[in-house]
């Protein structure tokens, strides 16, 4: 009870803090609805972001994170959007016979879920390409021109998103992640409510 307690407080702290640093605002009203909006969160989340062996702290998955290449893909993620912009930017105001869009099947070879949606978050969120789909860990792409295919073919961001979230668990860990799942209390079916 003291570990799940003090694994929420973990979480609701650093999300609190999160919306601090995001709001701006040190006025009451901001400071209890991010009080609020911290602790719903902290209650929804908090069971799916728990460690494996109870050891460690929270954030089971956030321990398969390697931060130090996070901390380099931001930058440059954040980089190579302002990047995109400009190119469609460039596309937009010049002349539309310019345009080929392309659809696009990348296989960047990662095995993590984690690194799967980190990557076709990062894909979307790029200006000019949509992740439409992931099939068989293989993605579709539609990119606005062909360089911007080409790009996405080259697997520059598959290979930095694996660098920093494919990080695979082992066998130990799998085994104590049935072991929770098992131990959790059955989820009511929809129909059942």
């Amino acid at each position: 009870m003291k570990r799940r307690l003090r694994h929420h407080l973990i979480i609701f702290g650093g999300l609190f803090t999160f919306w601090v640093i995001l709001s701006g605002m040190l006025d009451a009203t901001h400071l209890i609805m991010g009080a609020i909006c911290a602790a719903g969160v902290t209650l929804l989340s908090a069971r799916h972001l728990r460690s494996a062996d109870g050891i460690g702290g929270p954030g089971f998955y956030l321990t398969f994170i390697r931060w130090h290449h996070v901390a380099l893909y931001l930058p440059w993620l954040f980089v190579e959007i302002i990047k995109a912009n400009l190119y469609v930017l460039k596309l937009v105001l010049g002349p539309r016979a310019g345009w080929d869009p392309q659809i696009t099947n990348v296989g960047p070879d990662l095995k993590s879920e984690l690194a799967q949606v980190v990557l076709a978050n990062s894909i979307t969120l790029t200006p000019g390409t949509v992740t439409i789909d992931v099939v068989d860990e293989r993605f579709i792409v539609h990119s606005i021109d062909v360089p911007v295919a080409l790009d996405i073919e080259s697997g520059t961001m598959g290979r930095r998103v694996k660098a920093a979230f494919g990080r695979e668990i082992g066998k130990e860990a799998a085994a104590a992640i049935a072991r929770l799942e098992a131990e959790a209390p059955p989820r009511r079916r929809k129909e059942d409510r």
